[in-house]
């Protein structure tokens, strides 16, 4: 996961053995946690995950009793911003942040 605020770019990797949905779920939380902490009032979330991204936005339903948890967890954090956003973007075109340097 990458997350880029106003105090620069941060990057980390999960460390345990869990599901690409689960995955998707943790580190999203992990950035909204940080952000939450930072004070940051606004977000914008790319990601590649078309489920996560849209049982967020409530046009699908989570049917996995292991993933609503994460779910509520992730809408919860969200209510503590201002502003939030979120877009899917291909998997290929979310390797790395277009203004990175390379």
């Amino acid at each position: 996961m990458v997350l880029e605020e106003p105090l620069g770019i941060r990057q980390f990797q999960l460390d345990f053995q869990c599901t690409n949905n689960r995955a998707e779920y943790e580190a999203l939380i992990i950035g909204l946690e940080m952000l939450v902490e930072l004070g940051i009032q606004s977000v914008e979330i790319l990601g590649d995950s078309m489920l996560v991204l849209k049982q967020i936005a409530g046009e699908y339903k989570c049917l996995s009793p292991s993933l609503v948890v994460y779910l509520v967890a992730a809408r919860n954090l969200l209510t503590e911003f201002k502003e939030a956003t979120w877009e899917h973007i291909p998997r290929e075109e979310n390797l790395q942040p277009m203004n990175w340097p390379r």
